[in-house]
């Protein structure tokens, strides 16, 4: 039988990182230079402390022109906490959890952390990529569902997260 993948498994590694005093429209331009949509923020010590995001971009963006918030802006002010992180044992479910159910934000990837550093980055489409190819190891859809649901019986995969 298929074994689960981890975070370690499916997760890109030497992400981009970003420092969380970087001004704004160069944290920007390096998500547009990357084509990346997140990135994780480090803070002096290199040490993980959120994600910053296009929409962290867009945000920043909108203080400036509506609310005259002055410039320079930092990233440190528009990052998303550390909360959403996960340990490169992290299972393909867990993760998929994570991603299908927050409380404020969507989740488009989560930094791997070890010891407070970032050693990668789970993404959506990696979750998913994940998902079809364990599925694909079975000869009919009916024998994954069976396979995965005795796994969540015996509390392999979480029975639900929220």
């Amino acid at each position: 039988m298929p074994t689960l993948p981890r975070a370690s498994d499916i997760m890109s590694r030497n992400p981009l990182t970003i420092q969380a005093d970087m001004v704004v429209r160069e944290a920007a331009t390096l998500l547009k230079k990357k084509k990346a949509v997140t990135a994780p923020v480090l803070d002096e010590n290199n040490n993980f402390i959120g994600v910053f995001s296009v929409q962290g971009c867009i945000e920043a963006f909108l203080d400036v022109l509506y609310h005259e918030v002055p410039i320079p802006i930092h990233v440190r002010d528009y990052l998303e906490p550390s909360s959403s992180s996960i340990t490169e044992n992290t299972s393909l479910f867990e993760i998929a959890e994570i991603f299908v159910h927050r409380d404020e934000r969507l989740v488009i990837s989560l930094p791997v952390i070890r010891d407070g550093r970032v050693i990668g980055l789970v993404h959506r489409q990696d979750v998913l990529d994940a998902i079809l190819d364990l599925v694909a190891k079975f000869p009919r859809p009916e024998a994954a569902v069976l396979y995965l649901s005795s796994l969540r019986e015996r509390g392999e995969i979480p029975k639900k997260l929220w």
